[in-house]
């Protein structure tokens, strides 16, 4: 088999049935590839739906475990996956009809890349009408620079995070899975990533567009900030030998430039979340410094 998709999922059975739908609906052989659910200690009738879906999806695999989070739920899909291309995404999150195509293009194209990423956002008209839709859309790109064609390179390669990526399987188990240290779902692609790169392997981005049908409202904001925070400690704790010339060389000139770039929109909505971001998000650090600290 060339192709298994996995999606961790845990108590959003809504959301995971529009995912659901979009991956059972390839352009792609169905007997090509196969569909790993791994139902992360859901308690709202997920495994019953899964199951219930198994019925209609004959390709559809489900496995089930106490909720250990996306790391481990993701590893249990990768262990148990036939494929010799993984492929990712979130289940709250709509890939297109063509993406395992897509994708198995570049693989096929340039051997040398072991992982291709797309990105994610909300729909056109989510962006047109949410500020947080918009703010999650434009400080993407704006921070990441995202290309608007083929890239290929090493750990630079914007995204190939698992909201929207496909890695070789066995390039995952060289480097040892993910890293189920995690804290919460924050961080741990950007590792599984750094770990590939560090081995001198490359990264192919396509501006393929996935579907975000989060919440976008303020509660959702602030949670998403909160694990974004928890994560990026973790990254950086782990990872600071590595991570310490590349922040002296980059760190302040970015940040200066990213706080131009925002004002430059005059946009004050946008300002403000941007604002609110980044006093929200220090203060949030520091109190978890400090409760490491006590």
């Amino acid at each position: 088999m060339k192709a298994s998709i996995v999606v961790a999922t845990y108590n959003r059975k809504d959301k995971l049935k529009k995912c659901l739908n979009a991956l059972a609906n390839q352009t792609y052989p169905k007997e090509d590839y196969e569909i790993i659910i791994v139902d992360d200690g859901s308690t709202n009738g997920t495994y019953e739906f899964l199951k219930e879906k198994q019925k209609e999806i004959k390709n559809l695999r489900i496995f089930r475990q106490n909720n250990k989070g996306p790391a481990a739920a993701r590893n249990l899909g990768v262990k148990n996956a036939k494929g010799e291309i993984i492929f990712f995404t979130d289940d709250d999150v709509i890939v297109p009809n063509n993406w395992i195509e897509e994708f198995l293009k570049v693989f096929e194209k340039y051997p040398e890349v072991v992982a291709v990423g797309g990105y994610i956002e909300a729909s056109e008209e989510m962006i047109k009408k949410n500020i947080f839709a918009k703010y999650e859309s434009y400080m993407s790109r704006l921070v990441y620079n995202m290309p608007n064609e083929l890239y290929v390179g090493g750990v630079e390669t914007f995204g190939v995070v698992t909201c929207n990526a496909a890695y070789k399987k066995k390039v995952i188990e060289e480097v040892g899975y993910f890293d189920e240290m995690f804290p919460v779902a924050a961080g741990e692609d950007a590792d599984l990533k750094l770990r590939v790169a560090l081995k001198g392997y490359k990264f192919a981005f396509i501006p393929l567009k996935a579907i975000h049908i989060q919440d976008y409202n303020l509660k959702r904001f602030n949670r998403q900030l909160k694990a974004r925070k928890i994560g990026e400690l973790y990254f950086i704790n782990k990872w600071k030998y590595v991570l310490n010339d590349v922040r002296k060389n980059d760190g302040q000139s970015r940040g200066s430039n990213l706080i131009l770039k925002v004002l430059k929109t005059k946009d004050i909505s946008f300002i403000a979340l941007f604002i609110f971001s980044s006093i929200y998000g220090a203060l949030y650090k520091k109190v978890i410094q400090w409760k490491k600290e006590f």
